[in-house]
């Protein structure tokens, strides 16, 4: 038997981040670069929201400016989403 740390969650579903980064989700460790967790605008321009979805909260990023380079990967991992009840399942980022 075995345990594990996240229930699935029901679709339709919103993730905010706005209590951090959630147990439930990951980030690969063999990529080249990571997600990062942000409020309120990216360091530099052109890279991310200046808000998230909800107004005023926590979202997640990638930094596009030097040292990244074209070809390199950053993978993050979402919690298992139970979309059965769904008809038309879909993913939005914004």
């Amino acid at each position: 038997s075995f345990t594990t740390l996240c229930n699935a969650a029901m679709a339709p579903t919103n993730e905010t981040f706005d209590a951090g980064f959630s147990n439930c989700w990951s980030q690969e460790t063999t990529d080249d670069f990571d997600w990062t967790l942000d409020a309120g605008g990216t360091p530099s321009g052109g890279t991310g929201p200046s808000d998230d979805f909800t107004g005023g909260g926590n979202y997640m990023y990638t930094e596009a400016s030097l040292p990244r380079a074209q070809g390199d990967v950053a993978i993050m991992y979402s919690e298992v989403i139970d979309i059965s009840g769904l008809s038309n399942p879909e993913l939005s980022t914004e």
